[in-house]
């Protein structure tokens, strides 16, 4: 399962080795990629704009901002991109929340092997829906 051209990704997230764990495991799964990293919604919004992001990967707890204000603000800024949730350990009653708003798919940061599938399938949705 491979994308055959390179992707654009935004990620949101505070940890840079976090960051990094995502980049390598999206590498793993043969996706060519170039990503941009945020974790302000001043630069979130600068982002979605200037860099035009395929598909958005958000961390749910950042010091200042979070992942359902990153739903809401893609939904009014650019409401075909998708949303992965790619968080440390919630509740479920969160990632819940989190589909319901219109988030694609929830990954726990400690079981990312998902992660390039997830990636995958929502683009090839999102393909689809257009």
């Amino acid at each position: 399962m491979k994308m055959n051209r390179k992707i654009r990704i935004l990620m949101v997230e505070d940890v840079f080795s976090d960051a990094e764990l995502v980049k390598h495991e999206l590498s793993k799964a043969g996706i060519l990629f170039s990503s941009r990293c945020v974790y302000t919604k001043a630069s979130f919004i600068k982002e979605i704009k200037e860099f035009a992001p395929d598909i958005i990967l958000s961390d749910y707890s950042l010091p200042q901002f979070d992942g359902m204000a990153v739903i809401k603000l893609t939904k009014e800024l650019a409401s075909s991109i998708p949303i992965i949730m790619v968080t440390g350990p919630t509740n479920e009653e969160i990632a819940v929340e989190c589909m319901k708003e219109g988030a694609v798919d929830y990954i726990l940061k400690d079981r990312l092997a998902r992660l390039g599938s997830a990636v995958i399938n929502a683009l090839n949705k999102k393909e689809l829906e257009q």
